[in-house]
């Protein structure tokens, strides 16, 4: 997607101070119909069981799927981390 926005806009995205960047993030998402979150930095997507909220706490990079110790849901790390990151925003 970005490759494809770089040949649109004629620079490269390295080239964007970091506000603009994320603002024509938000723009283009708009404009397509979808919808850009900003997660705060420190948001525990990857450590929160999108069924119950339970925090799992730090989980090693390597780990890719874990249960909820709480209600024993499995977990993908990054489709758990997406849901969670959707149910963030607005």
């Amino acid at each position: 997607m970005l490759k494809g926005w770089q040949r649109m806009s004629g620079r490269k995205t390295s080239d964007l101070a970091p506000a603009e960047l994320l603002r024509q993030l938000d723009y283009k998402a708009r404009w397509r119909g979808g919808r850009f979150a900003r997660v705060a930095r420190d948001f525990p997507s990857t450590q929160l069981c999108h069924d119950c909220g339970d925090r799992n706490g730090k989980v090693e990079l390597d780990v890719r799927r874990w249960h909820c110790s709480e209600c024993g849901a499995i977990h993908h790390r990054d489709g758990n981390a997406a849901l969670n990151i959707r149910d963030y925003g607005p």
